[in-house]
């Protein structure tokens, strides 16, 4: 229509594309409407469904082995989403090639990206300045996620953060589980979302706990010594154990008062083994 302005963004290799779209009347600083259309496959739903909600954008900040299904996730989920790197990787490469703007993380590798062919849609401060992010989510290794919240992130009070689980605790206001504390995260800043075998134990053992009061649980978790291509330190052929892993504070930190007081106790061992595909309790 005459009377909206439109940009269409579209996605090939994930079969949807995004309109963005606003009022020639709309109030100055009022956000544009985000349309985020999607065809499926699925027998039940064959066709195309669409999301409608305001604009927001999400920008990940380390698009890797996490960060990139955060951000495939959250676009399918009608976010704008942006990504900001560090280095050239395949990874880098991917992104760009799925079409997520490229935000440069380190300005001394600039001339690099510019050599290799790289498009940069600019630089992480910069547009964390100008408002246009809405939310962070951070992707990078353990412990940088903390590291950057003190260099970076606190300088920009109105971007919302989220940390992965391997950082600690007392990095975030608040740590997160959907299935176990929605509530303790409304109107935080900075969120912690607990790691993978924790996020596991809380869906199991949160609904168990929060129906029989005294229980003692004790979960062993086998995990894999190392990620693929992971230079971290582990050794990925013998078998270690540590007995008394982050799982069991971790746990803890996500149960409702009323559901944690129902805890008599908690062991929570951890094995690293020689392989790379999973994680067993």
């Amino acid at each position: 229509p005459e009377s909206t302005l439109g940009t269409k963004k579209f996605f090939g290799r994930e079969k949807f594309f995004q309109l963005e779209y606003k009022s020639k009347d709309a109030a100055q600083g009022s956000r544009p409407t985000l349309l985020t259309f999607k065809s499926s496959d699925h027998a039940i739903a064959r066709g195309i469904s669409a999301i409608v909600q305001p604009k927001y954008t999400v920008m990940i900040n380390g698009y890797g082995t996490i960060g990139s299904k955060v951000a495939h996730a959250a676009r399918e989920s009608g976010f704008n989403v942006v990504i900001a790197q560090r280095s050239i990787s395949s990874d880098t490469i991917d992104g760009v090639e799925y079409g997520f703007p490229l935000y440069l993380s380190d300005a001394s590798k600039t001339d690099a990206f510019k050599a290799a062919g790289i498009p940069l849609a600019g630089m992480l401060e910069e547009v964390l300045a100008s408002g246009q992010v809405d939310v962070v989510i951070d992707g990078t290794p353990s412990k940088v996620g903390a590291a950057n919240i003190e260099k970076i992130y606190n300088k920009y009070p109105n971007v919302k953060v989220i940390v992965e689980g391997g950082e600690k605790e007392k990095t975030a206001e608040a740590s997160f589980n959907s299935s176990t504390d929605f509530y303790r995260i409304v109107g935080k800043r900075i969120v912690r979302v607990v790691s993978c075998n924790t996020t596991g134990m809380s869906r199991i053992y949160g609904e168990i706990l929060a129906q029989f009061p005294g229980m003692t649980i004790r979960n062993t978790a086998l995990r894999r010594s190392a990620d693929p291509s992971d230079d971290k330190g582990s050794n990925p052929d013998s078998f270690s154990l540590n007995p008394v892993y982050h799982h069991g504070p971790d746990f803890k930190s996500v149960l409702k008062p009323e559901v944690l007081a129902n805890l008599a106790g908690i062991t929570t061992p951890a094995g690293e083994g020689p392989w790379t595909h999973f994680h067993i309790h």
